[in-house]
């Protein structure tokens, strides 16, 4: 899985998926960048996303994010 990340205020970021026997962790990255991270495996269920940055995660910087199991179908070219 490839999340794109974008940061489009003028202070630092991280992010950081936890949970679930998952620890992925950027490093932190430049206002205004876009970002993408691919984490490999990552199982079926609910992981909460972080900005680990110094004071954003206490100030609210959270998310969430859910993953579900592929079903069966074609691929599409």
């Amino acid at each position: 899985m490839t999340l794109v990340v974008k940061n489009p205020s003028q202070i630092m970021h991280q992010f950081s998926v936890e949970g679930n026997g998952v620890n992925y962790k950027s490093l932190n990255f430049k206002p205004g960048s876009t970002n993408n991270y691919t984490i490999k495996g990552l199982p079926a269920g609910t992981y909460p996303i972080v900005c680990n940055y110094p004071g954003h995660k206490l100030g609210g910087m959270v998310a969430k994010l859910t993953v579900v199991e592929a079903t069966g179908g074609s691929a599409h070219p």
